[in-house]
Order: structure tokens, then sequence, then C-alpha cells
């Protein structure tokens, strides 16, 4: 059964992730297999992807897989997990809805809407100091991190964040320069998002700003359309960057972190 990529719904999810874990161990692996995890997908991409170039790869922390880091049990559920496993690179790519720039047009719409806002970032909040917590766990044991998020999201703003990023590298990455464009429109999408990870091959490979030289087609949140062979797809950000992480190659440790 073919699971479309992108598709949150719960059931879908679960068997997905099922598929690619069965087929893990009919990949290559390096002579020394590097290990990785997701938290927070609703993709699985980048897990997919370093299957297919021999890693070792953990099932996703994500509600979908029974961890709801939006409450206190679930990260600790999630907690002992990563202690557990103690993955080479975690890579955290946490819901940005609620810090989303437009939030602020419906805040003015609605007192009721904004009240409802500021009881949802509370909560969003305990699950950021939780990321901040073992991102510096995973760089004190010398693993790797990645997190990613839309630049314009009001996420990279709180103080919980602020050591990361500025310990860290932070990249720019536009996805009209990685030659994405809407299969219908064919306008490039530029969809400019932001990276923090403890790798300089991060910054370098992914590092793409868009000179300003074209027009974009408007992409906000993700995009389904329609082959010509009737089959239905789905275009997001965290897709895109799956395709493009080079940093899957065994490169990507031959860096050391920056201290902390």
């Amino acid at each position: 059964m073919m699971v479309e990529e992108g598709d949150v719904s719960s059931w879908k999810f679960k068997e997905y992730i099922t598929q690619i874990m069965q087929t893990a161990s009919k990949k290559r692996t390096w002579k020394k297999q590097r290990s990785m995890v997701e938290v927070c997908t609703k993709t699985a991409c980048l897990t997919k992807a370093a299957q297919e170039r021999g890693w070792k790869t953990f099932s996703p922390i994500t509600i979908e897989t029974g961890f709801d880091l939006l409450t206190e049990c679930g990260r600790q559920l999630a907690w002992r997990r990563l202690m557990q496993d103690k993955p080479d690179v975690i890579v955290f790519e946490f819901m940005c809805d609620p810090w989303s720039l437009i939030q602020n047009v419906n805040i003015a719409k609605s007192e009721d809407f904004a009240q409802r806002l500021r009881t949802e970032r509370i909560r969003h909040l305990a699950m950021l100091r939780w990321v901040g917590r073992v991102q510096q766990w995973q760089v004190r044991r010398h693993g790797q991190f990645l997190v990613e998020n839309p630049s314009t999201s009001l996420v990279w703003k709180q103080f919980c964040l602020r050591r990361m990023q500025s310990d860290h590298y932070v990249t720019l990455a536009d996805l009209c320069q990685f030659g994405w464009k809407d299969p219908e429109t064919k306008l490039p999408y530029r969809k400019r998002t932001k990276l923090v990870s403890s790798s300089p091959f991060v910054d370098e490979v992914m590092s793409r700003v868009c000179p300003g030289d074209h027009c974009h087609q408007h992409l906000e949140g993700q995009t389904h359309y329609v082959d010509p062979d009737g089959i239905r797809h789905t275009i997001n950000r965290i897709k895109i960057l799956s395709c493009n992480l080079a940093w899957f190659r065994g490169t990507f440790f031959e860096t050391r972190c920056r201290s902390v």
C-alpha cells in the first residue's frame, strides 16, 4: 500500500512509518552506520531519505507514534526514547502554526481567537523548552542536530531558542534555489526556511538565498496536485528539504560540533 508523503491522518501515517521501518534492514549500510531520528515530523521524509543512504533510522517521535510533546507525559516518554537510542542526528521539525505571522491578522479579528492562541502558545512553549534541553544534551554527547522552521516564524524569537541560534550555524534556504517550481504555474517557490544546526557542512550546502531576479509562486503550508497519471502528490517545505539535504552522506560527520 502506497501512503502519500505529507498525509497527516493518523492511521495512514502509522502504516507509512511501519512500511519504511520494515524496509530499513534491506538498505545498504556504511562501514560505520550512522543513526538519526525525526521529532515532530508530519512526513517522515528525512527518515526515508536517510534509509536510502544506508543510515540506521529510529521510528519518528511524533504524536502519531504515541508521543504527544505538548504534554509533560509525552515529553518524558520521548526523553526516555532518546536516552535509549542515542541517535547521531536529531532533526526537529516542530509545528509552526501558533507562531505564523498570519496569526497576527487573526488575532485582530477576534478576542476569543486571541485568547485561544495565547493558551496554545503557552503549551507550545513548554515543548520548545524541552527541545532546547534535548539539543544541549545532544551537543554535549558530540551528536549532531538540525532545527527547521519558516524564517518568519515567531518561534525564533522565543528566549528558549536564542542560545541555540547564537552558538550554532544559522542558515537561510530559499526553495527556488534548489529548482522547486509549482507543477501547475511553473513559477518557482521561495518559501524561505531557517535552519539551525551543529554542522558547518549543512550551512555550506543549504545556504542559498534568492537574488530576487524572478517571480515566485505563493506556498502557504503545503500544496496538492494531480500528475498526468492521476496520482495525487503533496509538496511542502519538509519534503523539499529532504531531497536536498546532502548531509545524509558520511561527510556530515567529518566535522565536529561547534563548542557551546
